[in-house]
């Protein structure tokens, strides 16, 4: 990002206004979130124009922190009525904002509905020709003192389940293209390649096509068009190739009964996610999916 604001001849500011040093919060959404809002404003900035990123602590209740996260730039700024509908993915004002905010704008909409898995929401303000402000607020817990003392040797110890992604190549059929974009880059961030697919038949023809051996793992979401996700487990599972029933297949779903569980079982799946995933549970799961499938 700062070679991009050099190179634009952009000045870049980075203020960060507080005092804890330590925080416990999900790292991966916040960081993506600020990440995908600067990369946005220096990328539609024009040369000699200058982008703000600020992180301000305005509450501190003792148990929790409250940050105030702001990103500002002084593009051309937008207009009223396209306000409202800036974070829905496919929907856009005319032209000039489809290229500025993506050819779906799909990066402001997975923004969107990062923040608000973290309990916030994310706003926008500006006026034509007056810059644009992404901003949103933020409650992260503080660890104890005792916690603090052994966060060098917990950083260092691998918890159980966990996984390295690295390597991984994840076959992910999600219909919803918000909800794979989000899952997909937290994943990759990970280290992980993954394969997206919209339904549950290209999830089939997808797993078909790769080598043998080629997927790590498949997260399927149930409820999907032209297969579900119970169906096209079902398939995969009788497919006559040797890593057809070792392959590991966690689900994805809203439902998080203990019946919707079992039915996930019963179609062949490993292991059973609730939406939103959160990438600590996503990564515990599949550590011990993948410890379980060594033994088979």
């Amino acid at each position: 990002m700062i070679l991009e604001a050099k190179r634009k001849d952009i000045e870049f500011i980075l203020e960060r206004k507080f005092q804890e040093n330590l925080l416990y919060g999900d790292v991966s959404r916040i960081f993506q979130v600020v990440t995908y809002l600067i990369e946005n404003a220096l990328r539609y900035t024009k040369r000699g124009g200058s982008v703000r990123a600020m992180v301000e602590e305005t509450a501190n209740s003792g148990d929790e922190v409250t940050l105030f996260v702001e990103i500002q730039d002084n593009d051309e700024g937008i207009r009223k009525e396209h306000k409202e509908k800036m974070f829905v993915a496919f929907e856009q004002d005319d032209a000039r904002q489809k290229d500025k905010y993506g050819d779906t704008g799909l990066d402001l909409a997975v923004c969107y509905h990062l923040v608000q898995i973290m309990g916030a929401n994310l706003e926008v303000k500006g006026e034509p020709g007056q810059g644009t402000t992404f901003y949103f607020s933020l409650k992260v817990e503080l660890p104890e003192a005792e916690q603090k003392l052994h966060f060098v040797s917990e950083q260092e110890g691998r918890k159980k389940g966990s996984v390295d992604l690295t390597d991984k190549k994840i076959l992910l059929a999600e219909d919803n293209t918000v909800s794979a974009e989000i899952v997909k880059r937290l994943l990759e961030r990970h280290g992980a390649t993954v394969l997206v697919a919209e339904d549950g038949q290209v999830c089939l023809d997808k797993f078909c096509q790769s080598e043998e051996g080629e997927i790590s793992f498949i997260l399927m979401d149930i409820n999907m068009p032209k297969l579900n996700g119970h169906e096209a487990t079902r398939r995969i599972r009788m497919l006559d190739r040797a890593d057809a029933s070792k392959v590991p297949i966690i689900a994805m779903t809203a439902n998080a009964f203990e019946e919707d569980m079992e039915q996930s079982l019963a179609a062949g799946m490993d292991a059973h996610l609730a939406k939103p995933v959160q990438m600590k549970s996503l990564l515990e799961e599949v550590g011990n999916v993948l410890e379980q499938k060594k033994n088979i």
